[in-house]
């Protein structure tokens, strides 16, 4: 296990719909991530 954090935003781009648009970031040791996604899983 190494330590690690993180960090997101979301955007409800329809207020009628559940549509989200997200940007996250992460950093661990020795790496880190930018991620950005469309929709979500549920």
């Amino acid at each position: 296990m190494y330590p690690g954090i993180g960090a997101g935003y979301r955007y409800r781009v329809f207020k009628g719909m559940k549509f989200n648009v997200g940007l996250d970031g992460a950093v661990g040791k020795d790496d880190w991530g930018v991620y950005f996604r469309i929709g979500e899983a549920f």
